[in-house]
This record gives C-alpha cells, structure tokens and sequence, in this order.
C-alpha cells in the first residue's frame, strides 16, 4: 500500500484544507517529516489510518478527538486518500462523528460518521462498516498491525526491548493474537481445581456413607465398623464388611418370619371361634326379632289391600279428565294464530309510524338541502379565476428571495474583507515593529563597528613613538594620537550584531512582503464588494454598507410579509371556487338520492296499512270461535284438569306400591325365620372371654417380634443402600482420581510449574518461537547500525525456577565478548536495539499477514539521542528499507536529519491557529 494524495479539513492542527502529495516525493528513498513541536508532524500518519480504518493509529486518541479547534463551525472535518495497491489506485474519503452549533436555533447537533471507497473500475462502496471491511480484505491486514507495521514508534519499541517476561508477553499476546493459549493454560489450571473440588467432594460423600453404616454395638462386627468409620480400612474392604452385615441381618429377618407365621396361624383360629360364638348369637336376635315383626305386618297387609281397591275405583274419572283435555289442546294452533296476528297488528303500528316519521324529516331536509345548493351556486358565480394573480405573486417573491441571498452573500463577502483587514492591520503593526527593531540593530550595530574601528586606532597610537613613521600615514610627528576607547566591543561581539542586524533586516523584509500582499488581498476584495454594492444598493461606498444592507433588508422583509399575505388570500379564494365545483355536483346528487327515499318510503307505506287491515279482521274471526280469552288462560285450565287426572292416578299408583311392599316385607320374614333355625340347629357351647384373653396375649407377643424385624429390616435397608453407593462411588473416584492426575500433569506442563524446571508457560512457548524470528531480523540491522558491536540474544536460561521466564533479552557485545542484560545499554545503544526490533518485528508481521508488503513506512523521533557515527549507521540501516520501491519516512526535529535528507514534509504552526505543510524535493 503507497499512499498518493492526503487532503485533510478540519482535522487535528490543521483547520483549513491541507494536502499532502506523496507522489512528489518519489517511490523509494528517505524523507523527512520535519516542523515545531506539536504542529502535526504525527498526525499525518493517524490522517493515514484514519482513511483507512476509521480509527487514528494512536491507542490513546479516538475518532471522535479529531475534529480540530481552530477549524470555523461551517467547515466540515474530512480526510481523503488516494493511494496505490498492487498497481491499482483507489480513493477513500471519510468523515468522523464531531459536534456542531446547530444552523437552526442554539445548542449541538451531531455530524454523523460515514465513509465512500472507490475502486478502479468505478465501484463505490458506502456507509463505515462495509468500507471497514472492504479495505480490511484488500489490503489483508486491520488496523493494529497496519500501525505495528507502517509506523515505528521508538519510544513504544523501547518499552518492548527493556520489558520483563510478563510485560513482554502481554504484547506479544495482542501482537500475535496467542490468546487461545493462554485461554487453554486457564482452562487447564480451572479443569484441574474443578476436578480437586469434585475429589475432594466425593471423597466426602464416601466418608458420609461410611459413618451412616448401622451396627448393634454388641455385634462381633462392630468393632470393625468402627475401623471403617474413622477411615482404617479401605473401601474393598468396607464393601466386604457391610455385605457380611447385611447377609447376617437377612438370616435373622427369615427366622423372625417363621416366629411371626405360627402365631398368626393360631390367631387367626382362635378369631375364627369367636366369631363362631357371635353368629349363633346374632341368629337367636334375629329369630326373635323376625317373629314379633312377622306377626305385625301380618295384620297391615289387609288394610293396604282395601286401600288399593278405594284408589283403583276412582280410574273412570280420570278417562274422563283426559278426553276433556285432548278437546282443550286441540284448539291450541287458533290460540296461536290469534298470537301472531296480534304480534303482526303491533309491528305494523310502529312501523307505519316510524315511517311517516321518515318521509317528513326526509321532505324536510331536502327542502333545507335545495335551499343550500342555490346558495352554494350563487356564492361560485362571484368567484373569479385569481390563477394569474397566484403566478405574479409568486414570481415577486422569488425575486424578494434572491435578491436576499444576494444580499446575504455580500454580508458574508464583507465580513471576509473586515478580517483581511484586520488581518492587514496586524501585519502592519507587525512589519513597523519588525522595521523600529531592524533600525534599532542596525544603529547599534553602526556605533560598535565605529568603536570598534576606533579601538583599533588607538591600539595602534599606543604604539607610536616621536620620530618613528606611523605605519598607516608614515608621518613622524604625531601631536593627535587616538586614545583607547572604553565600551568598544570585540570581535566577536561586533560579528554577533551585524548577524542580529541582518536577520532583523530580513524579518523586516519578510513582514513588509506579508503586508503587502494582504494588502493587495484587501484591495482585491474591495474592488469585487464594490462592484457587488453597485449591483445591490446603487453605489459603491462600502464604508455604510451595515446601515443600508439592515435597510435593505427591512424593506425585502416587509415585501416578503405583504407577498406572503396576498398569495395566502388569492390561495384561499382559489381553493373555495375548486371546493364549491366538487361540493355543488355533490350535493344535488345527495338531493336526488333524498327525492328516491321520499318516493320509496310513500310506496312502503301504503303497502303496510294494507297488511294492517288484512291482521284486524283475521284476529276478530279468531276470537269469536274460541272458548277462552287467551293462550294463558286456555293453558291454565289445561293444568288443572292435568293435575286432577295425575292425583288420582298417583294414588292408585300409591296404594299399589304399599300394599306390593307389604307382602315383600312378609316373605323376606319368613325367610329369615327358617335361616335363622337352620343356623340355631347345631349350635355349641363356646368361652368367648377366655379365647379373647389368650388371642390379646398373642397379639403382644407378635408387636415385640415385628418391633425386632422393623429395626433390622431398617438396619438392612441402610446398609444395602450404603453397600450400592459405596460400589457406584468406588468406581467414580478411581476414574476420577485417573483423570485429575493426567489433567494436573498437563496443566503444571502448560503453565511452567514443573517442579525443578524453567517455569515456562505454553503461550510463552509459542511466543519464543515468534521472539527467536523477531530477533534473527532484526539482528540484521543492529550489526550494521552498531557496526559490528551487537547482537540481540534470547535468554536460553532463567535467573531462577521459582518466577516465569522464557522472554527474557540480553545482547551479545563482540567488542569485549560479554553477554550481558539489555537494560545495561545506554541511550543510543537502546535506541539502536528498540529501532532494530521494531523492524524486526514489522518483517515478522508482514510475513505473518502472508507477504502483506507496505510500500510506506514512518519512523517516529529517537534519532536526538545518537551521536554522529551512530546517526550515520542508523540511517544506512533505514536506507536498506528502501530498496524494491519502499519509502521511508522519518519524523523528527533533529537539525542534522535535515542536513543529510534532502526530500522534507515541513509541518509550520500559524500564528492565527491551525498548521500548514509543504513538501520540498
């Protein structure tokens, strides 16, 4: 990547619209960004990077910083790049998010970011993320290693040259993006802790189970229970013992069981007796009982029957009832009809109603309606076509506008021409100030070279003697002889004021040159106001030009009111005629649809009173044929004559139902009477009591065995589910135990805590191997910058085994063969070391970026704290970067840089804010 052109606005230092044309410098060589501190000489290159990736190159500053203060709130902050890749030339623009006043009222308003990349064949890619990502592919590299390549800070280097293994580390981390290691070295040491807690925890649940063991503490087993609970024993062997225990507690539970059979047996015979005894006793009250209610119901049985018969001699009329109720129902259907008649004659009423009530309100608004469409008529016939009228006033205010524009225009023209001459008056003070001091010097300078000139007489009188010949007149006679004088200046003093004489001269010059061409700017500015007040106002004194342009525009601005208000009114007289002619139309078809109603509804109308009188005469012929008034009363009777016929009918029922009962109850007796003599006919004699107190003694006998069978049934239970448990986690903790091991070897190994060994990390591994590529490069160029002197050398062996290493860096001094720290370097000695590994390591990122090559570099200060000679080395080293169409820039302030290098970006502070660049070839 070879940048061409940069055209920054409103960026950093520098306000205006600054370009940079890269292409003058060539496409190979070194070249020099040189300027006062703080003018801009960096931001160059994050203008660079900014167009590019949308970020400024320094971690420090970000895109919203950028916006420069000294820019006007008008000009918009931009950077543009054209530049070269692979022989193909693109063209990025791009603009940051900054705050502004806002154009309509106070306060901020937000410009927001966005980015246009061209490609060679006219493809334009917009908005910031996909530029973003566009220029990522083409170029192959992102923004941290297009900076770690194409910009080599020297104090950034020196931190990585002078930094510990684990301040190294973390940079070559984020350079070289070992992340993942170090990730799987926490994952490892998190695997292993996790594994030691979950150990630890099942060693726990073990030892749990184990202390829930149950034994009875005269057990010959107890003692070894006690063993296994304060951990002497084994896990193999506390299964053994609990499967021992458990197989003992199941041969007492079966004898138990024999015990608890035999005296159910006799329970359950003795319970068989008793309930013997109780059922011959039940038969006997049963017998008694039977015979007393047998005899009683015996003489109820006749009085049911003659109720039966008094009941079924009433069924004749009933017959009767229901014949007369089929005559009443079947006259239902003329009830029914009257009914609906009656219904029908009602709605015809409301109807009928209803629709006279219609037509009139119907008549009445198409009255109302035809009155309105003859108003509606005669207000469209006092409405003119005013669409002339609109055309002319609307012409007369554009004329207003632009004539207002114009007059904008020139306030701004004129408020330019206020700050030239503003700017003038300050170059004019400046130049008499600069032109009194170059006069001041000047004088001075005349008065020391007289002294001067005075003192060398006199040292020449001092000499002279009478009768010898003065070596510049040859008299011999000297009766004047100059004398020494006393505030003569010396040589070098004397040179020192003619060079502050002729610089103060020169400055005078240079401020009058400024002045006039200000100057000549005014005029110029002047001459183009004038003509543009000739235009607008009618004369070309510009001198009142406030008075009469706030005239002017009191004058545009009542126009503007009086043109707004008339288009407003002719707007409102158009609009209405257009509405009557939709509105008229509209409503004589509402009328007509109104006359339709009118004639729909009469017709209706009559129609229903027809329906009315065919109703009334059906309901008289109906009332006259029917017996009762309504279908209310018709129904009532009917229910009355329905609840006759069923009281007869549920007393015959009734007397049926008693007097069936009656011989049921009879028979069922009787069959009690002969089961019961049956049952009673081979009774024996039983002691009821006695069986009762021995089958009660058995019962006790039973509880204190089943109490013994529940704790060892309990004590089983326990122990087999321990016994399981125990198995299940045995084989989980050998497993376990297996995996901790080997993930503990392998986390110790990865991060460097093998016990008698360098602790080194795996990351740190991986990163040696990028350190040693590092340091092979960049030994190249510290042979030829040292001439010979040094070569960087990792460290193969750590001070200790107790702290990280592995990253450590010493040097190699051939001079007096000694290995020693780098830290031991002196200032140019480092700067030398951290410029070498720096490139070194912009090789090793490029090789790593697949080849990526960028064919611009810069190299920023560092250059002040080498000597001659060292200078000399380093710049031949950074000229072998040049070779195969590179370029170099170098950005310093140091004077012998800008000796020895001919082509020069020099970056100036303005003394009226923002910075300014020139290239010079």
């Amino acid at each position: 990547m070879r940048p061409l052109r940069l055209s920054m606005s409103a960026f950093g230092p520098y306000a205006g619209n600054t370009v940079v044309d890269f292409s003058r410098l060539g496409t190979s060589g070194l070249y020099l960004i040189t300027g006062d501190t703080g003018a801009g000489k960096t931001t160059i290159f994050d203008a660079i990077t900014y167009a590019l990736f949308g970020e400024p190159s320094g971690s420090s500053r970000s895109a919203g910083m950028l916006r420069s203060k000294y820019a006007s709130p008008d000009t918009r902050t931009v950077v543009e790049l054209t530049f070269e890749y692979a022989g193909r030339e693109y063209y990025i623009k791009r603009y940051p998010d900054y705050e502004r006043p806002s154009s309509r009222g106070g306060g901020m308003t937000t410009e927001k970011a966005n980015a246009e990349l061209k490609f060679p064949d006219g493809k334009v890619v917009t908005k910031k993320k996909d530029v973003d990502a566009a220029v990522t592919e083409l170029i192959g590299i992102d923004r941290g290693q297009f900076t770690q390549i194409a910009m080599i800070a020297q104090g950034d280097f020196l931190k990585l040259l002078l930094a510990s293994t684990d301040d190294r580390k973390k940079i070559f981390r984020k350079i070289f993006h070992t992340d993942n290691y170090s990730v799987l070295q926490d994952r490892l040491k998190g695997e292993t802790s996790r594994l030691g807690r979950e150990y630890e925890l099942l060693s726990a649940s073990i030892k749990q189970h184990i202390d829930g063991i149950t034994c009875p503490e005269d057990d010959v087993f107890s003692i070894d229970v006690g063993r296994a609970k304060s951990g002497e024993l084994p896990i193999d062997e506390v299964t053994v013992l609990i499967q021992r225990l458990t197989d003992k507690d199941e041969l007492a539970e079966k004898s138990l069981e024999k015990e608890t059979a035999a005296i159910d047996a006799r329970i359950r015979e003795m319970t068989e007796a008793i309930a013997k005894a109780e059922e011959y006793e039940k038969a006997e009250d049963m017998l008694k009982a039977a015979e007393r209610n047998l005899d009683s119901e015996s003489k109820a049985a006749a009085a049911y029957k003659k109720a039966l018969e008094e009941a079924e001699s009433k069924l004749s009329e009933a017959d009767k009832l229901n014949t007369r109720i089929a005559e009443l129902k079947a006259t239902a259907p003329d009830y029914a009809e009257l009914r609906e008649k009656t219904a029908e004659r009602d709605t015809l009423v409301r109807k009928i109603g209803s629709s006279e009530s219609y037509i009139d309100l119907k008549k009445s608004a198409a009255e109302k309606l035809a009155a309105g469409i003859d108003a509606l008529k005669k207000e469209r016939e006092t409405l003119t076509d005013v669409s002339a009228d609109i055309a002319k006033a609307e012409a007369e205010r554009k004329t207003i506008s632009e004539t207002s524009e114009r007059i904008t225009a020139f306030r701004t023209e004129y408020g330019e021409l206020c700050s030239r001459r503003r700017l003038y008056e300050n170059a004019r003070t400046d130049y008499i100030a600069r032109r009194t001091d170059a006069e001041e010097k000047k004088k001075s300078y005349e008065e020391g070279y007289t002294a001067y000139l005075d003192e060398q007489a006199g040292l020449i009188a001092a000499e002279l003697e009478d009768g010898k010949p003065c070596p510049v007149c040859g008299s011999t006679e000297h009766p004047k002889k100059a004398r020494l004088s006393e505030n003569a200046p010396t040589k070098a003093a004397l040179d020192k004021m003619k060079s502050a004489s002729e610089k103060a001269e020169k400055l005078a010059a240079e401020t009058s040159q400024r002045a006039g061409e200000i100057a000549s700017a005014v005029k110029e500015k002047e001459n183009a106001i004038k003509k543009s007040a000739k235009e607008l106002f009618g004369s070309e004194d510009i001198e009142n030009v406030e008075t009469v342009i706030c005239e002017k525009e009191a004058g545009l601005s009542k126009q503007t009111e009086d043109v707004t208000e008339l288009l407003d009114s002719l707007g409102k007289k158009a609009s209405r005629r257009a509405e009557l002619d939709d509105l008229i139309p509209e409503k004589e078809s509402e009328l007509e649809t109104l006359k339709t109603n009118i004639a729909d509804g009469e017709k209706a109308l009559a129609e229903m009173n027809a329906n009315l009188a065919s109703a009334e005469k059906r309901m008289k012929e109906l009332k006259e044929g029917l017996e009762y008034g309504s279908e209310e009363e018709l129904g009532a009777a009917v229910s009355e004559l329905q609840s006759r016929k069923i009281g007869i009918e549920s007393a015959v029922e009734k007397a049926r139902a008693e007097h069936i009962a009656c011989d049921k109850r009879i028979a069922e007796l009787k069959a009690r009477i002969g089961q019961a003599e049956v049952m009673l006919k081979d009774k024996t004699e039983i002691d009821v009591d006695a069986l009762k107190t021995d089958r009660a003694a058995l019962a006790e006998e039973r509880q204190a065995i089943l109490r013994k069978r529940s704790g060892i049934s309990t004590r089983l239970s326990i122990n087999k589910n321990i016994h399981a448990r125990l198995s299940t986690r045995a084989k989980e903790i050998s497993g376990l135990e297996a995996r901790l091991k080997t993930v503990r070897a392998l986390s110790n190994t990865a991060n460097g805590n093998i016990s008698g060994k360098e602790k080194i990390m795996l990351e740190t591994y991986i990163q040696m191997t990028y350190f040693d590529r590092i340091i092979a490069r960049a030994n190249t160029r510290l042979v030829t910058m040292s001439n010979g002197q040094f070569e960087l050398k990792r460290r193969e062996s750590a001070d200790n085994n107790r702290s990280q290493s592995g990253l450590e860096l010493d040097v190699i001094d051939y001079y007096n063969g000694s290995v020693r720290s780098v830290n031991t370097l002196s200032g140019g000695e480092s700067f030398k070391a951290s410029l070498s590994l720096a490139l070194g390591l912009s090789d090793e990122i490029c090789s790593g970026a697949g080849g990526i090559r960028i064919d611009t570099m810069f190299v920023d200060e560092g250059f002040g704290s080498l000597d001659t000679d060292s200078l000399r080395q380093a710049m031949n080293a950074l000229a072998g970067l040049t070779e195969g169409n590179r370029l170099v820039g170098i950005i310093s302030h140091v004077s012998e840089l800008k000796e020895r290098i001919d082509k020069q970006i020099v970056v100036t502070k303005e003394k009226t804010g923002g910075s300014r660049v020139e290239i010079k070839v």
